[in-house]
């Protein structure tokens, strides 16, 4: 067969599999960013709710139950990701971000692809 564009195998049985094979280090900083960039967003919501009782500006009551949403917003997105890991070699969310650390610092101290990552 011709070699595949860009030097990549494009055989596989899923589309998971293959970003996983060919680009690991890409498919697991795009899941742990998104992860990151979801919570980042919750946070200031739940900081601003905080203020405004502090404040009192608004009711201790709503207040709690934004709160209590913010939290519940989180976990559900914690597990709806942990069970979508299922098809990939990663067990959850930690080991994800523990793979991530490794590739980042494998790719920033072992030479060849010249790339400085920020770690979260």
């Amino acid at each position: 067969p011709p070699p595949a564009r860009g030097g990549f195998d494009m055989r596989g049985r899923s589309a998971a599999e293959v970003l996983l094979r060919e680009l690991e280090y890409e498919y697991v900083a795009v899941s742990v960013y998104y992860f990151a960039g979801m919570m980042l967003l919750m946070g200031p919501v739940g900081i601003r709710c905080f203020c405004m009782v502090q404040q009192g500006l608004r009711s201790d009551t709503l207040a709690a139950a934004v709160m209590c949403l913010i939290v519940g917003v989180v976990l559900l997105i914690l597990s709806f990701f942990n069970a979508h890991l299922v098809h990939t070699p990663f067990a959850s969310f930690a080991h994800l971000c523990l793979r991530f650390i490794e590739l980042s610092l494998a790719r920033c101290f072992g030479g060849g692809k010249p790339a400085v990552t920020l770690l979260l």
